[in-house]
């Protein structure tokens, strides 16, 4: 079911698209008129550079836990594990 952008007075900001003009709050289920006037919805993100540390972090704290051995049992290259190349995943960063 397709979700939309709505302002409920329980403070949810996602509603059920049921028709063109009808939207019902995910939450408390309250139905709302959809109108031609886009409800703009702030939501807060990560960024990216927190979420990479956040990655080396656990990362580091895994490689204690396992050893330092990559998949084949051969002694892991540790220098090269924290490198990011966002381009082979196509995210132009």
């Amino acid at each position: 079911m397709e979700t939309i952008g709505i302002s409920c007075s329980c403070g949810n900001t996602e509603g059920f698209k049921l028709s063109q003009k009808a939207a019902e709050c995910t939450s408390c289920s309250t139905l709302h008129t959809i109108t031609d006037e886009p409800v703009f919805i702030t939501r807060s993100i990560t960024p990216l550079h927190i979420l990479e540390q956040r990655a080396k972090e656990q990362a580091f704290r895994d490689m204690m836990v396992m050893g330092s051995f990559d998949i084949n049992g051969d002694i892991a290259d540790w220098a090269t594990c924290f490198q990011t190349d966002h381009q082979q995943f196509g995210v132009p960063f």
